[in-house]
């Protein structure tokens, strides 16, 4: 699921997107598993690349661009791109938040490109039950609340219990995201990486030719699904 809102998404153009970011100073130590995660994205959409910025370049608090920074708690992203100044990815080095992992800073540069839970689709009720009750963290209850945003967005596949924007199913030992197919349970977000379906999104979404190889693993995917 993505926002589609103009003043907050990266708009496709006919050539191809081209997003910027900068890595803060502060985050030098895990520069590689950045610029790692960003690869790995770029890898998969055909159209899209990122491309870094220096700290010298000039105007930076007005220029749009994906900005990784830390001094925050968590991890945490603005969703989509922010009109007219930067939109900032958090990765706090506290090593308990785990933050600093390559599958989590994918996970938060999706939030930045535009990509919200999977967890909180208007239509997960069909799907999943989530049980808010059974969670104390505030924050943590607003990242499965059901999205009621004013945003456009746009469903680009099924659902996806494979999607790297799903939360896992349990929480400090507690079932707090139930699928209604039991068969499901054990398996949501057990690929700990970008599904077949992400990749899909992520291409329709910036307009990108899909390649053959990957709508032939979506495809097998989508058949074997059982809902």
């Amino acid at each position: 699921m993505a926002i589609t809102q103009d003043d907050r998404r990266w708009t496709p153009k006919p050539w191809g997107t081209t997003i910027e970011y900068l890595i803060d100073d502060q985050l030098k130590v895990v520069r590689n598993n950045i610029t790692t995660a960003l690869k790995q994205i770029q890898e998969v959409v055909s159209c899209l690349t990122f491309k870094e910025i220096p700290n010298s370049t000039r105007d930076l608090h007005k220029r749009e661009y994906i900005f990784f920074k830390t001094g925050e708690p968590g991890c945490k992203s603005y969703v989509g791109r922010k009109n007219g100044k930067p939109t900032r990815v958090n990765l706090s080095l506290d090593p308990e938040h785990g933050c600093l992992e390559v599958v989590v800073i994918k996970h938060d540069t999706m939030h930045s490109i535009g990509f919200v839970h999977e967890h909180m689709r208007p239509d997960r009720d069909s799907f999943v039950k989530v049980n808010t009750k059974k969670i104390s963290n505030k924050t943590l209850r607003d990242n499965v609340k059901k999205w009621e945003g004013k945003s456009s967005y746009r469903l680009y596949t099924p659902y996806d219990y494979f999607s790297l924007m799903h939360y896992e199913g349990k929480h400090e030992g507690v079932t707090v995201i139930e699928a209604h197919n039991p068969l499901y349970q054990d398996i949501i977000r057990t690929q700990n990486d970008m599904s077949a379906a992400d990749e899909i999104a992520l291409n329709l979404y910036f307009n990108c030719p899909i390649q053959p190889s990957l709508f032939t693993r979506y495809m097998q995917f989508h058949d074997m699904s059982i809902y």
